[in-house]
């Protein structure tokens, strides 16, 4: 039920769509998924929602790009600045904070390595180029409708998937 309150409305076109790991994440992480304002992580024994402030992200996002009014221009900033404008009923020195909630969910006494299968492919992939280390990219990382995990438990199985906005 937990679930179903912080994924209502998944992502902000209405469903998740599932991005494979091929090392750009960290190897426990299986599948990710983006809703908006946090992400949604399949693992092998169970799944993760990060869960961020919607109003932190906001104005972490104007500090960085700045508010151009439809232009494309984006404010480049140096580690050494800083977010001038603090978060809402915070203090000085809040500016940097991002607020948020992980939830973690395990499956207690499952098998360890259930057999994963996604499925409904997409049309899209993601391309991972971050950094200088060439070691670390991943490019054409398939994204898929859903994922099921087979035999968490002998004869049951757990699929992840949205309908109708709701994981």
């Amino acid at each position: 039920m937990i679930i179903l309150f912080f994924c209502n409305n998944a992502s902000s076109q209405n469903y998740l769509e599932f991005i494979e790991n091929k090392g750009q994440w960290d190897a426990k992480v299986k599948f990710k998924g983006d809703m908006g304002a946090g992400s949604f992580v399949l693992q092998s024994t169970g799944y993760r929602m990060v869960l961020y402030n919607k109003d932190d992200l906001n104005r972490i996002r104007e500090s960085v790009h700045g508010n151009h009014s439809g232009t494309t221009m984006q404010k480049q900033i140096t580690s050494a600045e800083r977010i001038k404008k603090p978060a809402p009923g915070g203090e000085a020195g809040d500016e940097n904070i991002l607020r948020g909630h992980v939830y973690e969910m395990k499956f207690l006494n499952a098998s360890e390595h259930p057999v994963i299968i996604p499925d409904k492919p997409q049309n899209s992939y993601s391309n991972y180029i971050i950094g200088n280390d060439s070691t670390k990219w991943a490019s054409n990382c398939k994204t898929y409708g859903g994922v099921t995990y087979q035999n968490v438990y002998p004869d049951i199985d757990v699929r992840y998937y949205t309908s109708n906005g709701l994981l």
